[in-house]
């Protein structure tokens, strides 16, 4: 190796080390924590809503992944990037519900700089029990074990917020009496076009927001045929806070409700 290479790599690692600090030791080997918990965190999900084949979701429940970076030179040339977010998986009767960040730090266009990776996280596990009541599933959520490998943590407060962000995609249809020009005003009236996405309106009340698509407005006998595709999502004003429960059943039906009177 050339005295010239050579010396920009020590320059390198020494730039890296001021960059990130800490970061770069190691990160300590996860430590287990058992939860002693009366928390229930309880979903009500009919059983005929569309069911996703990813790792974030219970039967028809799916969990909102959540990821947001930003970035900034110091000291310049070295960028460094700082994420954090939130992720899901469900897995043999388990859900995993993890809080992390993240930091890249990359070298200067064309040196031998290699990015450095780290990433720290806090993570509870929640044993998952469903139970069939008539047309719906009731789906609970009983926190079971902690696991963390730094001093990031995931308080009780933090799991229940990101566990109340949900959604469920469903079909819905029904008979107007109204003409089809009629129908499609009035849901222009309800609904706003979702900004940059075509053929895609939202539905937001407190609580909730509603995606809709596939909108389709036929005439039928004694007026119009509605059919649409609904992706409900959910936010920590969709619960009860005492018990920690979520009636999808009970917004799809108060969606239904509004669409139904435009």
């Amino acid at each position: 190796m050339k005295r010239s290479q050579k010396s920009m790599l020590l320059f390198a690692s020494a730039v890296a080390l001021l960059v990130t600090g800490c970061a770069l030791i190691p990160s300590k080997p996860p430590e287990r924590m058992a939860i002693q918990s009366d928390r229930r965190i309880v979903y009500v999900v009919p059983k005929w809503v569309e069911t996703p084949t990813q790792k974030n979701a219970i039967l028809g429940v799916a969990f909102q992944n959540k990821y947001e970076s930003d970035s900034k030179f110091d000291p310049y040339p070295y960028r460094v990037e700082m994420g954090r977010g939130a992720s899901y998986v469900y897995d043999n009767g388990v859900l995993g519900v993890e809080k992390f960040t993240t930091k890249v730090v990359y070298g200067p266009p064309n040196s031998p700089f290699q990015p450095s990776r780290y990433r720290n996280f806090a993570r509870i596990y929640l044993k998952v029990g469903i139970e069939e009541k008539g047309d719906t599933f009731e789906i609970t959520l009983v926190p079971q074990e902690k696991v963390k490998n730094s001093n990031l943590d995931l308080s009780d407060a933090e799991m229940a917020d990101l566990l109340r962000r949900i959604s469920v995609t469903y079909r819905m249809s029904f008979e107007s009496p109204k003409a089809r020009e009629e129908v499609l005003d009035g849901i222009k009236r309800l609904l706003r076009e979702k900004p940059g996405v075509e053929g895609v309106f939202v539905l937001n009340r407190s609580g909730y927001a509603a995606d809709v698509q596939d909108l389709e407005i036929v005439p039928s006998k004694g007026g119009s045929k509605v059919t649409m595709k609904v992706t409900l999502n959910t936010s920590p004003a969709s619960s009860d806070a005492v018990s920690d429960k979520i009636n999808m059943e009970d917004l799809i039906n108060q969606i239904r409700k509004e669409v139904e009177q435009v």
